[in-house]
């Protein structure tokens, strides 16, 4: 799990100006919804078949939580709301984001 959000976060830190740019326009909750709902039907295959998810939780409202939390993270970070290193945003991520779906977690973030 770690690596794949190393993964993803180094995409967002390489398109950064790109994804700025996006984020400056007047966009509707219809942009958003879909992108939540994009990660999520990305990852609701792997919280389905996960060996550790919870008996009784519908994998599909843990997806799009995932992905809302995820996607609001980056944006919060890309409208420097905070600043963060690339390593920093993956080990707050796997902090934040429940036990059982990213495995390990560090002990504490980097700071």
């Amino acid at each position: 799990m770690h690596a794949s959000f190393e993964v993803l976060v180094a995409h967002y830190i390489e398109h950064l100006p790109f994804y700025r740019s996006v984020l400056a326009l007047h966009l509707s909750r219809e942009v958003h919804t879909n992108a939540v709902r994009s990660m999520a039907a990305d990852i609701e295959p792997g919280i389905r078949d996960h060996p550790n998810l919870p008996e009784g939780v519908r994998p599909h409202l843990v997806a799009s939580l995932i992905a809302s939390t995820v996607i609001g993270f980056l944006d919060e970070w890309m409208e420097e709301d905070f600043t963060a290193t690339g390593e920093e945003l993956v080990d707050h991520l796997m902090i934040l984001l429940p036990s059982w779906y990213v495995g390990s977690k560090p002990s504490e973030p980097s700071r």
